[in-house]
């Protein structure tokens, strides 16, 4: 109910935009017009919001005129700035810019009640820093986008909106920093326009719509490619009025996308476009560019296909040079390899004759050692007759002697079996023990696990009672607004 209450709103500014439009033929000035307040769901079913940003301009500059000293850093005056705010706190507070006197900072509220506390609080309060005897003197104002009011765009378009082609009238919005993902479709790299116009087109009709990639810059030419994650979104609107909805929504919000996790802020900056971006003559010469830009890339990849094929015709050539080499090599290390085959052959048939004459000389040296090994066998005999003697009677003792032994193993191994028998017992009833604590301990944690799940289903049911009083707020105040406007055209 929230949502379409906001898109109510918008539908209304509209209307009374129409309506001066109509009665405006000059170009005289008129009051700044004011955007729906709160939350604006600009895709609910993508969970798409613009969100309200309570933005506001923190400079700090030195007393005086003074230069602030390079000593005091950028983090030591935004701390500075948080404890004078205590116990309000900024939601978000970052450096813009730093010159020699002046430090710029855009902080954001929590909410949009606070924004006056803190002006008041903030606005011409001095800082001081123990290393350092120069005071710094703060200014807060609310931040305020350049190029988002009508008085900019009057200056920059004069001219009726009717009396001017397209893209030369205050017709098209340009939406920096947009996430590409959050609108695309089955490409997620690519932004889909028709999503853009769904997204767009509750502020009015849609003429045209433009998504410049933001590409990421290399460090060189070796670096891979990224890939891109924002692109600058320009929709035209067919109507000033749809032209000055969009603006003045988008001007003061950031973009959300909400998922059941967590929320997504997109930080967007938004302004009227200067420079007839979705106009014929720069559409025309984008289109150029883009021919121009494609016949380079077909020529860069001829001249590409070129060195490739001259690569490829060079390395042909390097090959079969390399192969011819290899072919003399290889007849080379054979003439090579002959000769030393027949050299082989001719120490071969010499150490054969020398083999054949060696061997002749070791036949008649075996011979000799034969007889004193028949000799030697007797004498050995008789001693191994005599060691057999010997071991024989060994033998008989060491089975004397076995026996015993085995006697004695026996009776041990009967007290292991009944000290083994008794340990086996022990560890019987300690395993029992074990499982009996173990059983136990589960029980415990079961028990746990079901007071945990009875705490979660009771947060959710309360989160649940909450979000229902909020709607039943939402209705309540829908049906006050209506009333009010039924007793005002009454």
């Amino acid at each position: 109910m929230g949502d379409r209450g906001a898109m109510a709103d918008g539908a209304e500014v509209q209307r009374l935009f129409l309506r001066r439009t109509k009665r405006r033929r000059t170009a005289e000035p008129a009051p700044e017009h004011v955007a729906p307040e709160g939350e604006v769901a600009l895709m609910a079913q993508r969970g798409l919001f613009l969100v309200p940003k309570h933005a506001l301009d923190v400079v700090v500059r030195g007393a005086d005129g003074d230069v602030v000293p390079p000593s005091v850093n950028a983090w030591d005056v935004q701390t500075a700035v948080q404890k004078l705010l205590v116990p309000l706190a900024f939601k978000s507070c970052n450096l813009v810019s730093r010159t020699d006197t002046v430090l710029s900072f855009v902080a954001e509220a929590k909410e949009r009640e606070q924004v006056p506390r803190i002006i008041e609080t903030l606005n011409k309060r001095e800082i001081k820093f123990a290393h350092n005897r120069q005071h710094l003197v703060v200014r807060v104002r609310e931040h305020q986008p350049l190029g988002t009011t009508e008085a900019e765009w009057l200056a920059e378009f004069p001219a009726h909106f009717d009396d001017c082609s397209a893209g030369k009238r205050p017709d098209t919005v340009a939406i920096r920093d947009v996430p590409i993902r959050w609108f695309s479709s089955s490409n997620p790299s690519a932004v889909d326009e028709k999503v853009v116009r769904e997204a767009f087109g509750q502020f009015g009709p849609v003429r045209a719509v433009h998504a410049e990639i933001n590409q990421p810059a290399a460090a060189d030419e070796s670096d891979i490619a990224l890939p891109a994650l924002h692109c600058t979104l320009f929709v035209q609107y067919a109507t000033y009025p749809g032209f000055v909805a969009a603006l003045t929504t988008l001007r003061t919000r950031k973009l959300v996308r909400r998922t059941e996790e967590k929320d997504y802020e997109a930080r967007i900056s938004v302004r009227f476009d200067t420079e007839g971006y979705l106009s014929l003559a720069v559409i025309d010469k984008r289109r150029q560019a883009a021919e121009l830009a494609k016949q380079r890339a077909l020529l860069e990849e001829q001249e590409r296909e070129r060195k490739r094929l001259r690569r490829e015709q060079q390395a042909e050539q390097k090959r079969l040079a390399e192969e011819k080499r290899q072919q003399e090599e290889q007849a080379r290390r054979e003439r090579k390899e002959q000769r030393r085959l027949a050299k082989e052959q001719r120490r071969l048939e010499a150490e054969q004759r020398a083999r054949e004459e060696q061997q002749r000389r070791e036949a008649d040296f075996a011979r000799v050692v034969q007889a004193e090994k028949l000799l030697q066998a007797l004498r050995d005999e008789q001693a191994a007759l005599e060691r057999e003697e010997a071991a024989r009677l060994a033998f008989l003792k060491s089975e004397i002697e076995r026996k015993e032994e085995e006697k004695r193993q026996a009776q041990k191994e009967r007290l292991r079996r009944a000290l083994a028998a008794e340990r086996r017992v022990l560890q019987q009833q300690q395993e029992q023990a074990e499982a009996e604590e173990r059983a136990k301990r589960e029980a415990e944690r079961q028990q746990m696990l079901q007071v945990e799940e009875e705490a979660r289903l009771r947060a959710q049911l309360e989160r649940n009672l909450r979000i229902l009083e909020e709607r039943k707020r939402d209705v309540l105040r829908q049906m006050t607004l209506r009333k009010l406007r039924e007793g005002v055209q009454g």
